[in-house]
């Protein structure tokens, strides 16, 4: 996955964090061009930190889910 944003600010480094706590690979790409924060997680594109920190917590609901699934 890549993180694209225009600096590295305390947002970033929390979404940052998040993907460490799940063990989650993450590129940060600064790119001072960029108006918007954009997640690309292969054909998805999230944009925006309230979209990105929704998808992380869909992921984190789903990797609960799974862990204590009776499969």
């Amino acid at each position: 996955m890549e993180l694209i944003v225009d600096k590295k600010s305390k947002p970033i480094l929390e979404i940052e964090e998040r993907f460490k706590i799940n063990t989650l690979a993450i590129k940060i790409i600064i790119d001072t061009k960029s108006k918007n924060q954009k997640l690309i997680d292969g054909s998805n594109e999230i944009i925006g930190l309230k979209a990105i920190n929704v998808y992380i917590d869909k992921f984190e609901n789903e990797k609960q889910q799974w862990y204590y699934c009776n499969c």
